[in-house]
């Protein structure tokens, strides 16, 4: 079956953020197609459902929370993506995103 990594971005973006960035990091949460950002799966749709935790993305907050199977290291291709637009990683001591491999006891965080 394959096996999960867990990911969890919580992240302020710039102001400046183009246009076409935010509309991108809009489809990807809702899973619609967008010619800027075609992997196979993105780590922005592919969530698990949780009673305590809902995604969004209002006022350049970008806060998402699920399991992803990253076979062609799609949430390090995002990160990189979304580094140049980061204003504030809102994670500790100020990451902006971290995963966690399911056979792996220890979070891998992101910082710009």
């Amino acid at each position: 079956m394959g096996v999960y990594t867990e990911f969890i971005v919580d992240v302020k973006l710039k102001d400046s953020t183009p246009k076409e960035v935010i509309s991108c990091i809009d489809c990807m949460m809702w899973n619609i197609d967008n010619s800027l950002f075609t992997y196979e799966r993105n780590p922005l749709n592919n969530y698990c459902g949780s009673e305590t935790f809902e995604k969004s993305f209002e006022d350049l907050h970008l806060k998402a929370h699920g399991d992803i199977k990253n076979y062609w290291s799609d949430i390090e291709r995002f990160v990189d993506f979304l580094k140049p637009y980061i204003e504030t990683g809102l994670i500790d001591n100020g990451a902006f995103a971290k995963s966690l491999y399911e056979e792996f006891d220890e979070w891998e965080l992101y910082y710009t």
